[in-house]
């Protein structure tokens, strides 16, 4: 399978939240899990160790690194692989898209780039995404 860098653009939305840290923590690692294909790396810092260090516990950030897909066609053999960093803080949660990268389901060693149609469409996904994310997220600060 063949990999192609395509580091053109990242993306990111800040979601503002009633929702603790600890709780928006928790409710982004299930997300992550039923939305996108894996967890790569979580920094979790909620040790007494941690927060006696002079910094408000709101200015402590947790963060959950995943990577995802998307199909480029039901009729491609491409598809985009993405990583994906969930930053949680009190009330606040920033879900950025980033280090893109086309897989090949064939081989190939051809070049590609992110042309407008399929950047829209990728822009489309990720947007669908933090939607999701969004109205879920909002059900859990009115339970």
């Amino acid at each position: 399978m063949s990999q192609n860098a395509i580091h053109e653009m990242s993306y990111e939305k800040v979601i503002n939240l009633n929702i603790s840290k600890d709780d928006l923590y928790k409710f982004s690692l299930n997300w992550v899990k039923i939305n996108l294909t894996g967890i790569n790396k979580l920094v979790y810092k909620n040790h007494p160790q941690d927060l006696n260090t002079g910094i408000k516990n709101s200015f402590i950030v947790n963060t959950i690194i995943s990577s995802g897909y998307f199909n480029l066609s039901e009729s491609s053999n491409f598809k985009i692989k993405y990583t994906c960093k969930i930053d949680c803080k009190e009330n606040q949660a920033k879900i950025k898209f980033f280090d893109y990268s086309y897989e090949n389901l064939l081989e190939s060693d051809g070049k590609f780039s992110l042309d407008k149609k399929t950047r829209r469409k990728l822009i489309k996904n990720f947007e669908s995404l933090i939607q999701n994310y969004r109205i879920n997220a909002k059900s859990l600060s009115n339970i």
